[in-house]
């Protein structure tokens, strides 16, 4: 939850209520960059406020005089878990922001410039976990789709249950994304452009394709399918000269103003190359997945085998995100394991990856007894070596079953500020 209340000061002073979060302090300046050296929590704050004024001047909307404002943030979801808390405080913070200046938006209007704005703190995001964040309804599912970015209702069997668990090993998605979650964007980027000019597209159209669903329609037409991208691209990791080679453009030319993603270049270079069809294979596959997912959901009368095929769906996609697109952990794949030991009918790692939590299929009804076997075989052996209190397995702090729920809303309330004790 992200409280706000307006001052002429011309300052923002943000203050987190939970420990090790100290205040920060800026000019009310949306043209100020955000220090991407500092790895601040504030840094997302910042994102979202100049995210509502970036979305005004786009949409053609005169925007309103930049106000004071004294900041107030609370929250349960851990930082680093997958759980998306770095895209929950920067939708919270933009909400936030747009109330205090009387300005309106549409939900897919917000979580399309939320997309866009959290790449303030360095992370090329792909506009997941903003758009869920902002238009998730109480009991379904959404399938979400980009460009523009729109949803569309999941009903879920009312037999199931996620169970989310935190494999302890934390996700710094903004410190690390060069070597992580912005090469694989690079990859992806790379692989769609090798795509176009391999199969026949000039380099200048190539060079336009940035994304893996750009050039879909490509491989269908000329290939038969999405799985002959096998046919295009090679098994062995893509050296930058080779790459620019089958390009006859650089690297640097496809990346263009997404400065960000400059330093993953090097990045690749230390972790033996792009691995180009891999990542190609993951995407195309984890694709095909969300639609029988949803398929499933929606085509077929809750029985005995429903929740047994959404389970293998997600099993196959932990799978595929482990050996494929490499954006699992070693803690992750144990938990994986431990929850599929104990009646877990499918189970995936959530969230950017490297770390952070895992979610699991349980029958409901069945996720007591599975939260407490998780417990023993998981986190006691943690408490054992000293790396967690053994008081937090009493909570819900590390393990806890869940149900979707209503995405991030506006609420007009008392002075939080006061019961806070702040100035």
């Amino acid at each position: 939850a992200v409280a706000v209340r307006a001052t002429e000061s011309g300052r923002l002073v943000l203050r987190n209520t939970s420990e090790g979060y100290g205040e920060a302090e800026y000019a009310a300046d949306p043209a100020q960059e955000v220090d991407r050296g500092n790895h601040s929590w504030a840094n997302y704050f910042l994102a979202g406020y100049k995210g509502v004024f970036e979305a005004l001047r786009e949409l053609g909307r005169e925007a309103p005089a930049p106000r004071g404002l004294e900041v107030l943030v609370d929250g349960r979801v851990p930082a680093g878990s997958g759980l998306s808390s770095s895209s929950a405080l920067v939708c919270a913070s933009a909400l936030a922001v747009a109330a205090a200046h009387g300005v309106e938006f549409s939900k897919p209007e917000v979580a399309e410039f939320t997309r866009k704005c959290e790449q303030h703190v360095g992370t090329m995001s792909g506009g997941m976990d903003q758009a869920i964040s902002v238009m998730g309804e109480a009991g379904l599912a959404k399938l979400i789709e980009f460009g523009p970015v729109r949803t569309h209702d999941v009903p879920l069997p009312p037999s199931c249950c996620f169970v989310v668990a935190n494999s302890l090993s934390v996700s710094k998605k903004a410190e690390t994304a060069a070597g992580r979650y912005n090469l694989r964007v690079l990859e992806c980027m790379l692989a769609s452009a090798l795509i176009a000019v391999r199969l026949g597209l000039p380099r200048e159209e190539a060079m336009q394709k940035e994304t893996l669903r750009d050039v879909e329609p490509l491989l269908v037409a000329k290939k038969g399918g999405l799985d002959a991208v096998s046919e295009v691209l090679h098994e062995a990791p893509y050296s930058a000269e080779e790459v620019e080679g089958l390009l006859g453009f650089s690297i640097a030319e496809v990346i263009g103003a997404r400065a960000s993603l400059t330093p993953s270049v090097a990045e690749a270079e230390k972790a033996g190359g792009f691995k180009l069809l891999q990542r190609a294979q993951h995407v195309y596959r984890e694709a095909q997945r969300v639609l029988q997912f949803k398929e499933v959901c929606e085509g077929r009368k809750e029985d005995a085998g429903l929740l047994q095929e959404l389970g293998r769906l997600m099993d196959e996609s932990h799978a595929s995100c482990s050996e494929l697109y490499e954006c699992s952990s070693p803690e992750l794949d144990e938990l994986v394991a431990v929850a599929k030991r104990n009646g877990a009918l499918g189970a995936r790692l959530t969230g950017a990856g490297w770390g952070g939590c895992m979610v699991a299929l349980v029958a409901d009804g069945q996720q007591d007894a599975y939260i407490a076997a998780v417990k023993e075989q998981y986190f006691k052996q943690r408490v054992d070596a000293g790396v967690l209190d053994a008081a937090t397995l009493d909570g819900d702090q590390v393990i806890f079953a869940s149900k979707p729920s209503r995405g991030a809303s506006t609420i007009a309330t008392a002075d939080l500020f006061a019961e806070a004790g702040a100035p």
